[in-house]
């Protein structure tokens, strides 16, 4: 599951939403299978920086490569890199087997997974922030519009595959050649506490379902 924030703050509180066992699905409580990506940390690695000591931060990324079904070498690789370091290696290799990434199953950012992302095991995608273009919505849907598995049926045609889209406006409507493009309205997502429980409801505008490519000449 990937979540897109409009804000650092709103990310943090998704994930204690989440690792505090908050959510009608109890198998979102997963603390070690849950990465909150601080674009300030990301942003450092990206250029080779150090950021400034966040212990919490590092050991939450340190619980996750604990956690992680990896090999005794692998993981002691892993620890001994520097946070920023091990943010960008849990990043990029999210889903892929035998790496830092591999047994996550929810992603929470603010907006800096829009392109260079290729994880290809995103089943769902919840949108918490306003979206202004439709080229935001397609990048952000194109995160879970990679296939898992190229198997084909009888027919040739690749197996179905599905994400579940929330919260993200997106116009699927062909505007024909030399018309201009309608333009949906994009209210922020307005979040609120239960009073009677520990939800978060989301009023949002949009919940979508697409079916990835099944042509494997699409």
């Amino acid at each position: 599951m990937l979540t897109v924030c409009n804000r650092t703050e709103t990310a943090a509180r998704i994930e204690h939403y989440f690792n505090q066992g908050n959510a009608e699905w109890p198998e979102l409580q997963a603390p070690q299978q849950t990465l909150r990506v601080d674009s300030k940390v990301l942003e450092k690695a990206e250029i080779g920086e150090t950021t400034s000591s966040d212990k919490n931060y590092e050991e939450r990324l340190k619980a996750i490569i604990q956690a992680a079904d990896l090999p005794a070498t692998v993981k002691n690789q892993l620890l001994a890199m520097k946070k920023e370091e091990l943010l960008r290696e849990i990043v990029d290799n999210v889903g892929k087997r035998c790496a830092a990434g591999q047994d996550l199953q929810n992603v929470i950012s603010v907006a800096m997974l829009s392109e260079g992302w290729d994880a290809k095991n995103v089943t769902h995608i919840m949108g918490l922030r306003a979206f202004t273009s439709q080229l935001l919505c397609e990048q952000v849907i194109g995160r879970g519009l990679r296939r898992v598995s190229y198997d084909t049926d009888d027919a040739g045609l690749f197996l179905p595959e599905y994400v579940n889209v929330f919260g993200v406006p997106l116009s699927i409507q062909d505007p024909g050649e030399g018309a201009r493009r309608r333009q949906l309205p994009s209210p922020p997502p307005r979040l609120r506490w239960s009073r009677t429980a520990p939800i978060l409801r989301s009023a949002g505008p949009t919940f979508c379902v697409l079916k990835r490519p099944s042509s494997p000449g699409w």
